[in-house]
């Protein structure tokens, strides 16, 4: 079901997808969310739409931080929970374990006796086995006592009696044949095609409405959608016809000519309630010196349009606008949901800068307060002292250690949000590449003080050209290189990080001057090392308050604000 191409690219779910399947006598609507609590959005405003949940567990690696978030939400809604545990063909599975873990887990979350007395199979998913005997699951060769457990254990769509046929929409999609699609599921009654509406928008504080028609219908069949002439209560479909609709409005059906009252339009569910945003970036319009050279969409209005139209499909981001024209506001969970944004808007043609994230901090009862998360690592044994260290330095709080075997540790820290921009790179370094490092929102606590940071300054580009190896072969001492040879650069271009804690200003274009004098030396081959490679997530991570990225279609650059060196 993760068909973009970055969800394809980096193994996760990132925007929740839709699909049925006929079993017996049931339909079954699917939905797949993502599990991050960077897309916590999407999962808050799906929950809303089932009535229970496969909970997907790996045999081996037990439940991770996206389990714990996913669980923690779905257990607020009260849904009916079926654990499964995938991937049992692992040579290092350990399923009983794995029960164990999560039964700990739904006791720690504060389930009820109930929802602990939950249902659990095994499966081998990638190969289409599941059984509720785990030696079964091997012999098996289909779904099928999945699918039964699905259709014994949930229970069936509550259906509303007021006698009206309302349907909230909780997600968006478009066509190019047919416009605007609200997507949700229709709480009461029946709703056809070709039917007038009163459409109660909930975008302003106060509801309002207004009159529209179902132009047409669509159903989930399989991992398509299909036009239909009628659904019924409890099913999930699409409806087109109206252009203005969004995230958390209500679709509810009238008769022809009817007059929408007041008591119409309290029917309307209650607006759905999503987290809000816990970091801001700015978002620029890219005035450097190469600007417009590799994107098609620049403008101001062009990123503005962009923006608004991702707040309205995306509810967990928030868009403002500013007292300049070329500088935004974004509100966003986390850098991974900034930069998945940044990427899929690199990818449509865009060309913009960023700033360094910020974290949005309060005050409750006159004191300043800061969003704490809860991070959740697992390393080897021997970098268990340096990791600690780490995250002490930045006002982090152990909570927990657990030996998982295989010399390797679990260790659970509740760190500031502000103190894990820029973490996880130096994470991976500590940990040789083999840590796993898992952050979800905690809550809000006393502002812990001045952290300290990047502890290295940058290597600044103090004129425009193009870099050559000669000058990158006498600056790569200085510190690691961003850029190759043949790169174009500009005066505040950052190519590099110092060794040292300053910025330093450098030249990557001076050329090898032309004399009679010779060298035994003269042929030595210049060996220039690899330079970093930036993504985007790590760019955000290095970033600090005097610089900004400059993202293209083609290019990731960093640079300072201030592009002249005498006014820096």
């Amino acid at each position: 079901m993760d068909s973009l191409d970055l969800e394809k690219e980096r193994g996760i779910t990132i925007t929740s997808k839709n699909a049925a399947i006929y079993y017996s006598d049931y339909k079954i609507n699917i939905i797949d969310t993502p599990g991050h609590s960077d897309f916590g959005g999407e999962v808050q405003r799906i929950l809303s739409m089932v009535d229970g949940a496969c909970l997907l567990v790996d045999a081996s690696e037990g439940p991770l931080p996206q389990t714990r978030y996913v669980l923690e939400n779905a257990l607020k809604y009260n849904l009916k929970i079926i654990v499964v545990i995938n991937k049992v063909d692992r040579k290092d599975a350990r399923a009983d374990e794995v029960l164990n873990e999560i039964f700990d887990l739904f006791i720690e979350l504060g389930a009820t006796e109930e929802q602990c007395d939950f249902s659990y199979i095994y499966a081998i998913a990638r190969d289409g086995k599941a059984s509720k005997d785990f030696k079964k699951c091997f012999e098996t060769d289909n779904l099928t006592e999945l699918f039964d457990l699905i259709t014994q254990e949930v229970p069936a769509p509550k259906i509303s009696s007021n006698g009206h046929d309302i349907l909230q929409i909780v997600n968006l999609n478009y066509s190019d044949y047919l416009g605007r699609l609200g997507i949700g599921r229709l709480l009461s009654g029946k709703l056809k095609r070709g039917n007038a509406v009163a459409h109660v928008s909930t975008q302003n504080e106060n509801k309002s409405a207004k009159k529209a028609k179902i132009q047409e219908l669509l159903s989930y069949q399989g991992l398509k959608t299909e036009k239909v002439n009628e659904v019924i209560a409890g099913d999930i479909c699409l409806i087109s016809g109206i252009d203005d609709v969004f995230i958390g409005d209500s679709v509810i059906a009238i008769e022809p000519g009817a007059q929408i009252t007041p008591e119409l339009i309290e029917l309307a569910p209650k607006t759905l309630m999503i987290d809000k945003p816990t970091m801001e970036i700015e978002c620029l319009v890219n005035n450097s010196p190469l600007a417009g050279k590799e994107g098609k969409l620049v403008t101001s209005r062009k990123i503005k349009d962009r923006l608004t139209k991702e707040a309205y499909v995306n509810v967990a981001i928030e868009f403002k606008e500013t007292d300049e024209a070329d500088r935004f506001i974004i509100g966003a969970r986390g850098e991974l949901q900034i930069s998945i944004l940044a990427e899929t808007m690199r990818r449509e043609g865009f060309e913009f800068a960023l700033g360094q994230p910020k974290i949005i901090n309060k005050e409750i009862n006159g004191v300043l307060h800061e969003p704490i998360e809860k991070i959740t690592l697992d390393i080897p044994e021997e970098s268990q002292g340096t990791i600690t260290k780490l995250f002490q330095e930045r006002k982090g709080m152990l909570q927990n250690i657990e030996t998982k075997g295989n010399n390797r540790v679990r260790l659970v820290i509740h760190c500031p949000s502000r103190a894990c921009i820029g973490l996880r790179s130096i994470f991976l370094t500590e940990t040789r590449g083999e840590g796993l490092f898992n952050r979800e929102f905690l809550e809000y606590q006393e502002h812990k003080g001045k952290i300290n940071q990047r502890k290295n300054g940058a290597l600044v580009c103090d004129r425009s050209g193009v870099s050559n190896s000669y000058a990158l072969d006498s600056l790569q001492a200085r510190g690691k290189l961003f850029i190759g040879t043949g790169i174009p650069v500009y005066e505040g271009m950052v190519i590099g990080e110092n060794a040292k804690a300053t910025n330093l200003d450098v030249n990557p274009c001076k050329a090898k001057q032309l004399t009679n004098f010779r060298t035994s030396n003269k042929d030595a081959a210049i060996k220039l090392e690899t330079p970093k490679q930036l993504t985007i997530e790590n760019c955000l991570e290095w970033l600090n308050e005097d610089e900004i990225m400059e993202i293209t279609p083609l290019s990731l650059r960093l640079r300072k604000k201030q592009l002249q060196k005498n006014l820096r």
